[in-house]
């Protein structure tokens, strides 16, 4: 590991994988549950005009409340954490919400009280104490405060890559893929006599044809 990277050295070449948000398919995975949980319509047990405007329908000046639980399904399936920050008006009361990323966010102990440190895209950093804050948390195994990294995960990415590596080395190194297989039902004087024609059929079907045709003569049968 290093600095939260894990760095997988297999016949002299790293792999690095810095997040498992970083896979193509754990990306459209998280996606596709984030995407239906942001179908969700919040509802108030008590009416409130004021709380009901925050809560389900624009928690802060950028977000609908579908954009921030999308954002917030998607931080905590990618890092097994995510926090609710309140947005507190001049009076202390709650006037809407932001999904930090524990990335940008720090557990601090100030005399035995726990407080988060933490910063909202390019703003500063800010404090707040803990209790005011919504924690939420899965792969809870050694801490009963955070949910654990995506560690175990990082290394099966590393070999994931590795692996497209080969996948797109191979298919780099092969001068001609295999396009299209034909049966011919006329025999060829010769080996010379059969790459003429396959030049022919590269030729006429398989050189910039962006027809969406592939035509042979009647003494072919595709295979």
């Amino acid at each position: 590991m290093v600095n939260g990277e894990y760095v997988l050295d297999i016949e002299g070449t790293k792999y690095i994988s810095r997040d498992i948000y970083d896979l193509a398919l754990a990306r459209a995975c998280i996606n596709k549950i984030a995407t239906e949980c942001s179908k969700a319509s919040p509802q108030l047990a008590k009416h409130s005009a004021r709380i009901e405007y925050f809560c389900c329908k624009y928690p802060n000046p950028y977000q609908t409340m579908s954009q921030f639980i999308y954002q917030l399904v998607t931080v905590l399936l990618s890092e097994n954490n995510a926090y609710v920050v309140p947005i507190l008006d001049d009076v202390g009361r709650t006037a809407g919400f932001w999904v930090a990323n524990p990335s940008d966010c720090q557990i601090v102990d100030v005399d035995g009280d726990l407080w988060l440190k933490y910063r909202i895209g390019e703003m500063k950093d800010q404090i707040i104490e803990y209790e005011l804050v919504g924690h939420l948390r899965r792969m809870q195994n050694k801490s009963t405060l955070c949910g654990e990294d995506n560690a175990p995960f990082k290394k099966i990415a590393a070999l994931y890559e590795q692996d497209l590596d080969k996948s797109i080395s191979k298919l780099s190194s092969s001068e001609a893929p295999l396009q299209w297989m034909g049966k011919l039902n006329v025999p060829l004087i010769d080996d010379e006599a059969m790459r003429e024609e396959q030049a022919r059929i590269a030729t006429v079907n398989l050189t910039g044809n962006n027809t969406g045709f592939f035509v042979f003569l009647i003494g072919y049968e595709a295979q």
